[in-house]
């Protein structure tokens, strides 16, 4: 390494990666801020009617799954 890439803090051979255009982000956040108002609505849907969980429990584990995933989310 010669001194003029020691004083410059590059590391010969090694390119960088830059992010040069944000076109999709719009669409991410939008899907993002959708998601939480799904997940919020079916776990405040879910926690006012009971009976709806309950049936759940004739699926097994399956429906266990079912209801801890909705819960957790």
């Amino acid at each position: 390494m010669n001194d003029e890439n020691a004083q410059a803090g590059t590391l010969p051979g090694v390119r960088y990666v830059t992010e040069t255009t944000d076109r999709g982000r719009p669409l991410r956040v939008a899907a993002s801020i959708a998601a939480i108002v799904v997940i919020t609505a079916a776990s405040f849907w879910l926690a006012f009617n009971p009976e709806f969980v309950l049936r759940f429990g004739n699926w097994g584990y399956l429906g266990a799954f079912l209801i801890s995933l909705i819960a957790s989310a």
